[in-house]
């Protein structure tokens, strides 16, 4: 078991080696990020006995423990609803072409698509044809005070 450890210890170093001699940045960072995303995202927790704890299921119970003790028991009531009146009203809201283009430019390209499944990339490529009927849109949309379940 001993001669076991000391092989992996050095195959590690000696892969560790190979990254720092290869002056690669991006190799760097993936072998660091691998590292680290090994590690247990809860570390040890100490119980009301004092005793440290490491099982999933023990720091679980701890957890549960503890938000249990400083939370609030559900007493049944609905809390009424105040309606307020709203001190300020916009009428209108407009958007101008100038104002999406410089929100569509603000997109990061290289991140992935939104729940639309448009990508950032195809807004940038495409902001002097879109900008317009956006702008109308969102004009609408705004004014109506309703945007539509599709």
């Amino acid at each position: 078991m001993h001669q076991y450890r000391n092989l992996c210890q050095q195959k590690n170093k000696l892969e560790e080696m190979r990254i720092i001699e290869a002056n690669n940045l991006g190799a760097f960072y993936r072998h660091v990020n691998k590292r680290i995303k090994h590690r247990d995202p809860v570390p040890a927790l100490i119980d009301s006995s004092g005793v440290t704890n490491t099982s999933d299921e023990r720091k679980a119970n701890i957890l549960n423990e503890y938000f249990a003790s400083v939370g609030t028991v559900d007493n049944g009531s609905i809390p009424r609803n105040i309606e307020t009146q709203p001190r300020m009203v916009i009428d209108t809201v407009v958007f101008d072409v100038q104002n999406i283009i410089a929100a569509v430019r603000k997109l990061e390209a290289n991140l992935s698509a939104g729940p639309d499944g448009l990508h950032p990339l195809l807004f940038r490529r495409l902001q002097s044809s879109i900008a317009k009927p956006l702008a109308i849109l969102f004009t609408q949309l705004f004014s109506a005070g309703v945007v539509p379940e599709a």
